[in-house]
């Protein structure tokens, strides 16, 4: 009977730590999956850095591959839009884009330049 009781707790411990696992891997797969992808639109750029306005949750601007000719990236968020705001998501090149054409990997299409963020990238640190 008491090799029983003592057993016991080292049961509950060995589950308890397999449950903990189970729900941090669930939620690292549930926050990476509810991301929703978007038309990048257009982007300020200044040196090799440029920015995306948005007003969602969960932003997030990446650059998906860089050659010598193209840039490719990608705009994702959580969630619906908060309302009229302008917030900006920066990504950072390898190298100043220069004359490399910047292309939407959602839509397949240009991507236009534009002022909307350009004061945030300058007021960086």
């Amino acid at each position: 009977m008491r090799a029983a009781r003592r057993r016991m707790p080292v049961q509950l411990t060995v589950v308890g730590g397999i449950v903990a696992a189970l729900l941090a891997a669930i939620l690292i797969v549930s926050q990476r999956s509810d991301r929703v992808t978007h038309p990048v639109g257009t982007v300020s750029v200044l040196g090799n850095e440029i920015a995306r306005g948005h007003c969602t949750r969960g932003a997030r601007l990446e650059v998906v591959d860089e050659s010598a000719t193209t840039v490719v990236i990608k705009f994702a968020s959580r969630g619906e839009p908060l309302g009229d705001c302008l917030m900006c998501e920066v990504a950072r090149l390898e190298e100043p884009i220069g004359d490399r054409t910047s292309i939407d990997e959602t839509t397949d299409t240009e991507i236009g330049v534009s002022d909307a963020c350009l004061d945030f990238l300058r007021d960086r640190p």
